[in-house]
């Protein structure tokens, strides 16, 4: 998990498709991510749960389309 209070969304949203981009690279490494921006500490643990359910999405559309590795 990354806490960043620190950018404004549009920098935290470049942020996360520059890394995201990094992923696409032939010598990255295979990882599940998660994105959820949260504008208010209020509401991190929801914001957690979010990306938690996004990341568990991605893991599932990874292993529905490479069987060989289950």
């Amino acid at each position: 998990m990354v806490l960043d209070d620190q950018s404004t969304r549009t920098e935290f949203e470049a942020n996360c498709a520059a890394f995201q981009k990094c992923l696409e690279t032939p010598d990255a490494p295979s990882i599940s991510v998660g994105i959820e921006w949260c504008p208010d500490s209020h509401y991190l643990q929801e914001a957690v749960e979010q990306a938690d359910r996004r990341m568990q999405r991605q893991k599932n559309d990874f292993y529905k389309s490479h069987k060989r590795y289950r």
